[in-house]
């Protein structure tokens, strides 16, 4: 059965949105008025806009100002020039968790300020407060400034309904280190085709500290790589691009979701572009297009739970105090400073691995699927990076399950010749 028997294919990328809209409008009174007051509060969109970037932040000072230059000033078109302001914006959903949380003033005046300095960019800023029993529901604070966003997409007047349709979002972070100043110029290239719907690109973390701090990279290579292993190489482990179409017709994160999300949704979109009726494509390439800001991973390490963990606190109030100060002061991190227990040994390599081994094989249980398919996973990341002794400890219960790693020098030797570089050939 046709969902529109009686429209365009055009007019049907429209009509997506427009039922996506009017059904989540209907479902709740209160996420309705909230909607309101965020789509008010962000202003009209541009008739000539073509890209929207959704930005969720909270207590940003001191990075939220580095992460606007980037998404602005830094981003250049194909030619070396300034990239076009008016054909992009950014949307600041300035989010607290409850109504006792104290304003981040300071990072609300480096909005305002930056916003003030380059006011020929479309810095849109809204602010709410939730009402979070517990710690934040992400995936419902990114699904308020996207349905926002194509709300207003849909009020542009002027727009056809193809350029609507056509409209790319981009849900992203706050805490930017630094970006490709061609990824904005390349996104829209990508999503010229209109038959792209969905572009993943590569996320690191700067190059400096992974040099300096060898468990953290081989732990951060393991984690994405686990990831697109258990999840498809469609998998992103950071932000990534998708059309207003594709984040209608998937009806974007599963509520039942409270950890990765964006991940989920990727999924969605993947599946959409296995739909054999349609040629629409899910682009994946290895341009490093962002480098993240390192405070989670690093704070898992040296005063968490280690990396596994690092979500395991998030938002209780003393352990995000303290993430936010290594947010700005990672800088300092040197090899010689580096704990004994963050030093790349067998030991701790084992100690790190084996709690990323009993996340996927609870993650495994639940789904269940069979944990002689986890340890195949982990058996290949081993082998690509040299390491041929260790032994899968089993025991009753998932808490006895380790890894023991007993000897890294294949490791070491593949790392000596590592290149650090981020900045490859950026082209379009």
């Amino acid at each position: 059965m046709q969902l529109f028997p009686h429209t365009s294919e055009k007019e049907k990328s429209r009509l997506f949105q427009e039922q996506y809209t009017t059904e989540q409008l209907a479902i709740d009174s209160e996420r309705k008025e909230r909607l309101t007051h965020i789509v008010s509060c962000l202003w009209p969109m541009k008739d000539e806009c073509k890209l929207s970037i959704c930005i969720p932040a909270y207590r940003e000072s001191g990075i939220i100002e580095n992460t606007l230059k980037h998404y602005t000033i830094n981003q250049i078109d194909n030619t070396g020039n300034k990239l076009d302001p008016n054909i992009f914006e950014i949307n600041i959903l300035v989010n607290k968790p409850n109504p006792n949380t104290p304003d981040d003033r300071e990072m609300l005046e480096e909005i305002y300020n930056f916003k003030s300095a380059y006011s020929e960019y479309q810095i849109n800023i809204a602010q709410v407060v939730y009402n979070f029993p517990k710690k934040p529901v992400i995936w419902l604070i990114f699904k308020d400034i996207a349905d926002a966003v194509i709300i207003r997409n849909l009020d542009r007047t002027w727009v056809s309904s193809k350029d609507k349709s056509s409209l790319i979002l981009r849900t992203a972070g706050a805490d930017v280190e630094s970006l490709n100043p061609l990824l904005l110029s390349r996104t829209l290239s990508i999503f010229s085709n209109s038959n792209v719907v969905a572009h993943r690109w590569e996320t690191r973390l700067p190059p400096e500290l992974l040099k300096s701090f060898p468990l953290l990279h081989v732990m951060q290579t393991l984690a994405v790589f686990l990831l697109r292993q258990y999840h498809g190489n469609q998998t992103i482990n950071g932000p990534f691009s998708y059309s207003a179409e594709a984040y209608a017709r998937v009806g974007w994160f599963n509520a039942k979701k409270s950890l990765w999300e964006e991940i989920d949704l990727s999924k969605k979109i993947w599946a959409l572009t296995h739909n054999i009726e349609e040629q629409l494509l899910f682009i994946k390439d290895l341009v490093k297009d962002v480098l993240n800001n390192p405070r989670r991973q690093i704070h898992s390490l040296i005063h968490g739970s280690g990396m596994a963990g690092r979500y395991q606190n998030f938002w209780q109030t003393s352990h995000e105090n303290h993430l936010r100060a290594v947010g700005n002061d990672w800088k300092n991190i040197t090899a010689e400073n580096i704990p004994d227990f963050c030093q790349l040994t067998s030991e701790n390599l084992s100690r790190e691995v084996s709690a990323y081994y009993r996340v996927y094989v609870k993650i495994a249980q639940s789904n269940n699927t069979p944990i002689e398919e986890i340890d195949i996973i982990f058996m290949k990341a081993f082998r690509l990076s040299g390491i041929t002794e260790y032994t899968f400890n089993k025991g009753s219960h998932n808490t006895d399950n380790s890894i023991e790693i007993k000897n890294i020098d294949g490791l070491i030797l593949q790392m000596k010749n590592q290149n650090f570089s981020w900045k490859k050939k950026f082209g379009l």
